[in-house]
């Protein structure tokens, strides 16, 4: 059946896909518990929006406000419990998977197109660890709503209501990762050069969204202190995120991948988590030079030429961090290039490729329910989360040391675990990451210690060398905060150690 004209029956569909792929993600990675992620940063933020608090005016943003806003909605709305507060992850997740189906479907047919978000959802369902709460998920979702919307516009005789929501969707996605924005720029010379009676109702769009934030930000003292952390993030947080094309910080080569006791499941499951990886740095080149070259054999309508500009904007905000794991946020655009130049191939070659992928993702679907389904779970003060035992007895032990309520700082970098205890930071920052953070952050973060000195301290010891493995442009000459380890030296006890996957946390506690 081929769907190329709106229905009733493409919508409906639509609509079925986005609620089942949200039903699979939910379970899935809703209630999982991490503690050394970014999620805990902008659930922080969030719950300090219901305390009052104004990102950049009183606490640290490097992003756009929207993740900030959308968490204390969240919280605002469902309380303290996980699966609602991911739901800026799994949401996001799911509506990219319905753009996916949505596109797909209208330039083949709809078995096809379930069969592009049936693989594009399942590339992403063994990385469990990053189904959570993020701004780059919510703005990958915004840009594809917007690439979406400016699809449907493309070649209508009325598309001025799909542009006005093109717009709205990429001024969301700019304001919440600032970068981008590079798809305004796209969409504007797209209709300088087409259309550009549409620009109006594209920058409408843009101001719909734009104005109220910006007397948001105004009205409460933060609209200087948001562009002067745009001039930090330009000048800290981009140079240390800098890293080679294709960069994987964990390494290309499993370390067990020797040894003779693995099993064949075993190996199995690391050379298809190496072959996830590989799909977008290797992918993504190879899909952008094919339409390269069918765009300049005149064998690509304006839809079409669209969608590959948008997909090439969206992967351009993975600069200058082009790591493997950044990557994948940007995915979706490309699994809807990939299926379309699946869909051309000869009727031969066709069901070979179709299958070898359906079967990839199937693996892949496979492997997240097997490991889902070994985590235990534990009640928490953010309702209950399953997590690996060594992650459990951890937060038990810290539970059972920290009362609700206090005041406690996670250094340098475990905002999860302190929003999870429900206990209050006095810093202006969540997190100091080591090599990124400047003398004068680091200045300001001990004014505050010294001024309002948390009860509780989480102190996790990041070796420079592990550091620069990840961020190997760090700067060097803030690797080690000397004066705020010497602040926790002299002023607080150990109180215990707890063990969490990878690493040993110190509880340490304020000396009476």
């Amino acid at each position: 059946m081929n769907l190329t004209r709106p229905s009733v029956l493409h919508s409906l569909l639509c609509a079925a896909v986005f609620i089942v792929s949200l039903t699979f993600l939910w379970n899935l990675a809703g209630d999982v518990m991490h503690v050394s992620l970014d999620e805990g940063i902008y659930l922080e933020g969030g719950e300090r929006l219901l305390e009052g608090q104004v990102p950049y005016r009183d606490f640290f943003a490097f992003t756009g406000p929207v993740i900030y806003w959308m968490q204390a909605g969240l919280e605002h709305t469902f309380g303290r419990n996980m699966p609602f507060l991911r739901l800026t992850g799994t949401a996001s997740l799911a509506l990219m998977t319905l753009v996916v189906f949505a596109i797909t479907a209208r330039l083949t047919d709809s078995v096809y197109g379930a069969g592009a978000a049936f693989v594009y959802l399942g590339y992403f369902s063994a990385s469990t660890y990053m189904i959570i709460a993020n701004h780059r998920w919510v703005s990958a979702a915004f840009a594809c709503l917007a690439l979406w919307a400016a699809f449907e516009a493309t070649g209508k005789s009325k598309p001025a209501l799909r542009w006005l929501l093109a717009g709205a969707a990429a001024a969301a996605a700019a304001w919440t990762t600032p970068s981008f924005v590079i798809g305004i720029g796209v969409y504007v010379l797209w209709l300088a050069f087409t259309d550009r009676r549409q620009l109006l109702p594209f920058f409408g769009g843009i101001l719909m969204v734009s104005l109220p934030a910006i007397a948001w930000l105004a009205a409460h003292g933060a609209l200087m202190p948001m562009i002067d952390n745009l001039f930090w993030v330009a000048a800290r947080y981009g140079k240390a995120n800098s890293v080679p094309y294709a960069y994987n910080p964990s390494g290309w080569k499993s370390e067990r991948w020797g040894d003779a006791s693995l099993s064949l499941y075993a190996r199995l499951m690391a050379l298809i988590s190496i072959g996830r990886y590989l799909v977008a740095p290797i992918g993504v080149p190879l899909v952008l030079a094919t339409y390269g070259v069918l765009a300049w054999r005149k064998k690509l309508d304006a839809q079409r030429q669209l969608l590959v500009l948008g997909a090439a904007a969206v992967f351009c905000t993975s600069y200058p961090r082009w790591d493997v794991n950044q990557m994948l946020f940007t995915m979706a655009p490309f699994a809807i290039l990939f299926a379309l130049l699946a869909f051309r191939l000869p009727k031969l070659a066709q069901p070979v490729l179709v299958s070898a992928v359906v079967m990839w993702a199937a693996i892949n679907y496979s492997s997240a329910l097997r490991v889902s389904a070994d985590d235990p779970s534990i009640p928490t003060r953010a309702g209950i989360q399953r997590s690996p035992i060594t992650i459990a007895t951890a937060y038990e032990t810290l539970e059972r040391l920290i009362p609700e309520g206090s005041t406690l700082f996670a250094y340098p970098y475990m905002p999860s675990l302190g929003f999870a205890l429900h206990t209050r930071n006095p810093v202006r920052y969540s997190y100091m990451q080591p090599g990124m953070m400047s003398k004068q952050d680091e200045a300001q973060a001990l004014s505050d210690l010294s001024r309002n000195p948390p009860r509780f301290v989480l102190r996790q010891y990041f070796p420079p060398d592990q550091i620069l493995h990840t961020w190997p442009n760090s700067d060097r000459s803030t690797l080690v905060m000397a004066s705020i380890e010497n602040f926790f030296d002299t002023r607080y006890h150990l109180l215990e150690r707890v063990r969490s996957i990878h690493f040993d946390i110190q509880l340490v506690e304020l000396n009476p």
